[in-house]
């Protein structure tokens, strides 16, 4: 395991993240920072989590977890995958794919990126109740 802290440069959340087969270059597609909801509790997938790190070498666990921000509680199971980083200078993207994420109520919550059980990396975002629309993202 590597002892290296890799740095995040961006951390996002999208409906949809493609990527180009040749390239390996991903597209964001309907980013968002907030989950409208008509009720509790409330379903959302599938969507995804983009993560751009740089000065990482090394081999790591990368593994990302759902917190509720109220009482810090990890709601979600959490990803798990080992990767190998050869290059520091390089930047080197993850796409996470939630397939379904289950909200309790409204309030504040967030994705925790961690790279061998330390945490690189926090995306907060919100929940809140909407009579409009199906439950989407803003």
């Amino acid at each position: 395991m590597s002892q290296v802290r890799p740095v995040v440069s961006a951390m996002l959340l999208c409906d949809v993240a493609p990527s180009e087969e040749g390239t390996q270059q991903v597209s964001l597609i309907r980013l968002f920072h907030s989950i409208r909801a008509q009720r509790f509790p409330w379903a959302r997938g599938p969507f995804y989590i983009y993560a751009l790190l740089t000065d990482a070498e090394g081999r790591y666990e990368v593994q990302i977890e759902l917190r509720r921000l109220d009482d810090l509680a990890v709601i979600g199971e959490r990803m798990s995958f080992g990767v190998a980083i050869h290059d520091r200078n390089a930047f080197s993207q993850f796409v996470f794919e939630v397939e379904e994420a289950v909200f309790e109520g409204p309030g504040g919550y967030e994705f925790r990126l961690y790279a061998n059980d330390g945490v690189i990396g926090v995306k907060s975002f919100s929940v809140v109740q909407s009579l409009e629309g199906p439950g989407g993202g803003s």
